[in-house]
């Protein structure tokens, strides 16, 4: 999930998804909404991807160690999700990324500082307030506009300085790692994401080595492209790729 949500936002995914014949597992990661970490000032990049490894193991139990795994990353989680398929490449089946962000500057976050005035700022300033996202920047379906705004009574979350700082650099390490994977890769973005860096996106796709791989552009949309009024031909799209890499 992505820097201002959470597992809950997938629910038309999952139900979709479901209906199709998919088993999807969500999971809020540690310092975000109903994580039991939610807010805490210690998080690390790591304990992101640690969470993921965690879950996979879940999947090595007997019964379901031969189930093709994928996974699949939205917005800042994309990071998340690749990193997690480099260090763990044999524990899945594909990536899929949507909608996905690089740089905290998508969202006018400045890159924290370093040095001694940054340590200066973090011992006087440990939190930043963060405005989320108007609901019309991310979807044009009004049900789910609405929805969102009804979710969010409040409009402003506070994360810890450090976080963001460890947010910032891990997402500096996915880009990197692009070069890395060595599994299937789908991209899925809308040419009128307000949030998206196409030239960002373009060279992490051309990082990618071999041919199994794949982005669609969806004409209209914006960035919850699970979300929007013409979700199903996402679905479709998905669909189509992961049943393509069942074998």
């Amino acid at each position: 999930h992505g820097l201002f949500d959470g597992s809950r936002r997938f629910s038309r995914m999952a139900e979709n998804l479901t209906g199709r014949g998919f088993h999807l597992l969500t999971l809020d990661l540690p310092g975000f909404v109903r994580s039991d970490e939610a807010g805490r000032m210690t998080v690390r990049f790591d304990d992101l991807l640690d969470s993921v490894q965690r879950t996979v193991l879940y999947f090595r139990e007997p019964e379901m160690e031969n189930l093709p795994l994928f996974l699949l990353g939205y917005d800042t989680g994309a990071g998340v999700a690749l990193l997690s398929c480099v260090h763990g490449t044999d524990a899945f089946r594909g990536l899929v990324l949507i909608s996905p962000v690089f740089s905290l500057e998508a969202f006018g976050i400045e890159e924290p500082e370093t040095g001694f005035w940054a340590m200066f700022r973090r011992i006087f300033k440990r939190r930043i307030t963060l405005t989320h996202p108007d609901p019309g920047m991310l979807v044009k379906d009004p049900v789910f506009r609405k929805q969102i705004e009804e979710e969010k009574a409040e409009r402003e979350t506070q994360l810890p300085v450090t976080f963001l700082r460890e947010l910032t650099s891990g997402l500096n390490r996915a880009r990197e790692a692009a070069a890395q994977l060595r599994i299937p890769l789908l991209i899925q973005i809308g040419e009128n994401d307000p949030f998206l860096a196409p030239q960002t996106v373009e060279a992490l796709y051309a990082a990618v080595p071999g041919d199994d791989k794949e982005i669609l552009r969806y004409e209209g949309m914006l960035h919850e492209l699970h979300n929007e009024k013409d979700r199903s031909l996402v679905f479709d799209d998905l669909e189509r790729w992961l049943l393509k890499h069942l074998h």
